[in-house]
């Protein structure tokens, strides 16, 4: 087995083989994939954060009990 590497860009679930390598691919392969996590965490904006869910159900806030020091 010969082993062939190349980068493509995932489309709706489509691996895209370059031209230069289907000539030498038959129908069947064996595939690995390595996600590129250096090019998503690029794409990650400083200050991004996600929420938190909390359940608040019964609880009561005191604003006057809040702002006691």
């Amino acid at each position: 087995m010969q082993a062939i590497e190349f980068s493509s860009v995932v489309t709706n679930g489509v691996i895209p083989i370059p031209e230069q390598y289907k000539d030498k691919i038959g129908n069947e392969v064996k595939v690995i994939v390595f996600p590129d996590d250096t090019k998503q965490a690029q794409g990650k904006k400083k200050g991004d954060f996600h929420c938190i869910g909390i359940d608040m159900t019964g609880f009561q806030f005191d604003r006057e009990a809040a702002n006691e020091r």
